[in-house]
């Protein structure tokens, strides 16, 4: 057993598995904070022969040594699902996190993992992951905004417009 895999086996979750609002709120939450992740990895589910894949993200190292699981509340969709991987990668842009991914074809694995279950081989695989590919997906605009006497993000749609999602900076 891998030493480094020991130190990672026991990831937390945020957001709620295929909900997007509480999975968009719990990486504002991540990204937002007074701590920064070193990485996050985009996992794109590619195991449906449909038009759209799921897709959740792993946060390296926020806070404290550790994976933390965004599960599976987005998809590549133009559903709210597919808004929600837009306002996403906005705020991953705008914060210039450090942004990988790595596709896993094999729905129970990446079941398992939406789940919080990260296997040795799962852990394998996502330490091949690559850069992001920024054309995969259109990420949302992301701009920050003053509000009486306080800051928010205000996140705009996918025609430009603003006011798709604001979100209060602490």
């Amino acid at each position: 057993m891998d030493e480094y895999y020991d130190d990672y086996d026991s990831p937390q979750r945020l957001g709620k598995s295929g909900i997007t609002l509480p999975c968009i709120y719990a990486m504002a939450a991540v990204l937002t904070s007074a701590y920064k992740p070193e990485k996050v990895i985009a996992v794109i589910g590619g195991f449906d022969r449909s038009s759209s894949e799921s897709v959740l993200f792993l946060i390296w190292d926020w806070f404290y040594p550790g994976i933390t699981i965004i599960p599976d509340g987005f998809g590549t969709h133009g559903g709210e699902g597919g808004a929600g991987l837009s306002t996403v990668l906005g705020l991953l842009k705008f914060y210039k996190t450090p942004l990988l991914q790595t596709w896993v074809y094999e729905k129970k694995a990446f079941r398992e993992l939406a789940d919080g279950i990260l296997t040795e081989e799962m852990f394998d695989q996502v330490q091949i992951a690559t850069p992001y590919d920024w054309s995969f997906y259109p990420a949302a605009e992301v701009r920050k905004v003053r509000n009486g006497t306080s800051y928010m993000l205000e996140v705009k749609d996918r025609n430009g417009r603003p006011g798709a999602m604001s979100i209060q900076l602490p």
